[in-house]
């Protein structure tokens, strides 16, 4: 929650002194650089600073991520005429609960096959 409120803040000053496209270009390249970093963590055997160190990447991929979640909808709001904007705004909106109910349920069961099979270190 106060990292939401300190990007929140953060987003808005950010906003109007750099402009949307490269506050969302910054946090999609710190985003991704963050999900590498944790995976490549997953693959290493498991120290107490090393999941601190993965607590600390997580924050900050966190951070980045309500960025891009928020400012992803005023894109989806401006990119689209006027004539089809409530027909994208509708369609995106559609795309994504489809991504976020494959990903919700598809997680789960993968994490559950990691512990049925101890071949893939990657769940």
């Amino acid at each position: 929650m106060i990292i939401a409120l300190v990007t929140s803040i953060a987003l808005v000053l950010w906003t109007d002194k750099f402009g949307r496209r490269l506050v969302v270009f910054v946090a999609s390249v710190v985003c991704t650089i963050t999900m590498f970093v944790v995976a490549i963590i997953g693959l290493v055997p498991s120290t107490a600073s090393l999941r601190g160190f993965c607590i600390f990447v997580a924050c900050i991929w966190s951070l980045f991520n309500s960025a891009l979640g928020s400012l992803g909808w005023a894109f989806v709001g401006e990119i689209s005429s006027q004539k089809l904007r409530a027909r994208t705004a509708g369609l995106a909106a559609g795309a994504s609960v489809v991504f976020g109910l494959a990903f919700n349920t598809s997680v789960p069961l993968m994490r559950e096959l990691r512990q049925l099979s101890s071949s893939s270190s990657i769940f």
